[in-house]
This record gives structure tokens, sequence and C-alpha cells, in this order.
């Protein structure tokens, strides 16, 4: 299995992300993997991803990884939801994220719970939660990830097949035209995963993957113990039923 690593890199790389990365590599050619990294540096986030997607493609990946340059993870769930993904037990699989602003009470930014109504829209969630196991860890159906994000080729070869281009030839898989239930702009990320949730794909969340940030917002990573009370608040409970094992690929 080869595995293509990519960073869009707006600023900086972060050192602590170097080295979650290079224990990543480590692990993964330990296992007998093959694995590289590769990244853009600018400021035009979605664009650095299309161009980093056409090129782990090139490369003959089998399984695309993108990871931003500020993030911090554990190599140990980040090869489990790779190899998870090499296995076709799914296409995207993702990680939590908490956001937590100096002085204010902490907010999960992603990923976002699904709803009946609109795959974008945080509201009443639908529950139970649908998952699976794999190698004795849970992945949770989301609505979408971001942040750190674990592509099988044929995902991306599927939306690559019927995507616009950019001007350098890249297909435009991540932009900022996605809009949610409310009308408002969404991010990149979501904007890939609507896409891929309307084509008849499904997103998987590790929901106690171990991921930090580096910079002004630090993030966690505990997403059922700060859901399950907010869920209560409204009169329901944290109830995940798990799936067999299956490939989630949109036909």
């Amino acid at each position: 299995m080869r595995a293509a690593f990519a960073s869009p890199v707006a600023d900086k790389v972060e050192p602590l992300f170097v080295k979650s990365l290079t224990e990543t590599l480590g692990l993964l050619h330990a296992r007998g993997h093959e694995a590289d990294w590769r990244f853009v540096s600018s400021s035009v986030l979605h664009e650095s991803r299309n161009t980093l997607a056409r090129d782990q493609l090139r490369s003959g990946a089998d399984i695309l990884v993108q990871a931003d340059a500020d993030q911090t993870f554990d190599a140990e769930c980040l090869v489990n939801a790779i190899e998870c993904v090499a296995a076709g037990h799914a296409d995207v699989l993702g990680f939590p994220i908490t956001v937590r602003r100096p002085g204010a009470k902490e907010k999960f930014a992603s990923p976002a719970l699904i709803d009946e109504a609109d795959p974008g829209y945080v509201g009443r969630p639908r529950l139970p939660f649908r998952a699976f196991r794999y190698e004795g860890v849970r992945y949770v159906e989301v609505a979408h990830v971001s942040g750190i994000v674990v592509f099988s080729r044929r995902c991306v070869e599927q939306l690559s097949a019927d995507a616009e281009r950019a001007e350098d030839g890249s297909p435009i898989l991540w932009d900022f035209g996605g809009r949610n239930a409310q009308g408002a702009r969404v991010g990149e990320d979501m904007y890939f995963s609507q896409r891929w949730r309307a084509a008849g794909g499904r997103i998987f969340c590790n929901f106690a993957a171990k991921v930090g940030h580096v910079g002004k917002f630090s993030f966690g990573s505990d997403y059922a113990g700060w859901l399950t009370p907010r869920l209560e608040a409204i009169g329901l409970r944290f109830d995940v039923r798990d799936d067999p094992p299956h490939a989630d690929a949109a036909e």
C-alpha cells in the first residue's frame, strides 16, 4: 500500500507537526507500507488542496492524506485510519477538532452531525449514529470532516472525473462555493464533503482520536464527552449503532 501525505502551508510548517508526521511515516514504513509527503506554500487554501490532490493521484498513491501543517496527531490513530481505508471499509475518514479561543468555552468546529434535513446543517441530529469498527477503533458517520482527512484513491478519482478544472489542470474538488442550509457560504472542506455525500459517499470520524493544534486556538479530542451532555440537553442520548464492516464508496 502506498500513502501520499500532503499539506497546504499558508504560514509555516510547525515543528510539532513534523514530529507527528515523522512518527506516522516511520510507523507506516515499519508495517511494510510506502509513504511520502509533499506540500504547497500558498495563502489560497482551496487551490493548494486541489493542486496537492492532483499531484497525489499522479504519484500513484492508493491512499491520499491531507493534513494541515499546524496540527498534531497520534501516529497509531492515523495509521489505523489509513489501513482501514486501504482495506476498503471506508473512503473518507477524519478526526474531531475542537476549538478553544482564549477566555471562551470550548466549541467543536468539526465534524458536523448528520441531520435529516440537510447534511451541512448542525441541528437536531439523526439518531442512532451509524458506525463500524476496524481493528478495535469505532468510526462514526458524520456530515463532514476537516483538518486531517484520509481519502481513498477511488473517492478522489470519482469526484475528479466530473469536476471543473483550474488553470493548472487540477480538478476543483475543494472550493468556497458551497452553502449550508441557511444559505451561508461554507469552508472548502465542507464543500468537498457535500460533493462526496451528494455522490452517494459516506464520511466517518474517529471520535476518540488524539488530535491537537499549534497556534492561538487549542484543539482537543474528547468529542463524545463534549457531545453527550449537549444531546441530553435537547432530550437525546449518545446512541451509536454499529453496522457490519462494509465499503462506503459511492457506486
